[in-house]
């Protein structure tokens, strides 16, 4: 498994129909918008149409946010934008000409949940929930931590990846987002 295909932005409940949709899209040459946030599907994305067409036509698909800080959620996590500062980005020319393509999907941010972490000790477990929350780590960073840990973990020598191993992952992590 690479660190790329730790989660699956269409197997996240909400998002299974995110790949047909890109799909149907690019068969009958429909526009689409996908609303979210980039860190969390654009890759994703990005691969569906290089699969189907070898590269992305702009004109077909844009991805836009539904906040300026990016961080607006479907669940109780921290958006720092006021409500002023998102009628007011809604109401920019990118965000109302997305808005009239033929196909609008609405990409969710994973939930804790979502993670496939069986083969970890709950303490590892627990201290990546905890991280996740706290500074509310997107898919890309959670899946940066993983990969970070697993490089740390088979530096160390160790058969798994241990508590100190993500903790030091996410010290990096969080360098990364200063």
């Amino acid at each position: 498994m690479t660190d790329k295909q730790l989660i699956e932005l269409n197997k996240i409940h909400g998002n299974e129909y995110l790949n047909r949709s890109v799909k149907i899209a690019l068969m009958g040459r429909h526009t689409i918008t996908v609303i979210g946030n980039p860190d969390n599907g654009l890759e994703h994305i990005e691969k569906v149409f290089a699969d189907t067409v070898g590269e992305r036509n702009s004109w077909l698909f844009q991805f836009i946010t539904p906040c300026p800080c990016y961080n607006f959620r479907d669940n109780l996590l921290i958006c720092s934008c006021s409500m002023e500062d998102i009628i007011n980005h809604r109401k920019t020319g990118e965000y109302q000409q997305a808005l009239k393509r033929d196909i609008i999907v609405r990409l969710l941010t994973p939930m804790f949940s979502d993670y496939p972490f069986k083969n970890f000790d709950q303490t590892v477990i627990d201290l990546l929930r905890t991280a996740h929350c706290r500074f509310n780590f997107t898919l890309t960073q959670m899946n940066k931590v993983l990969s970070i840990a697993k490089t740390i973990a088979y530096d160390d020598n160790s058969e798994s990846v241990l508590v100190h191993h993500i903790a030091e992952a996410i010290q990096y992590q969080i360098s990364d987002t200063i």
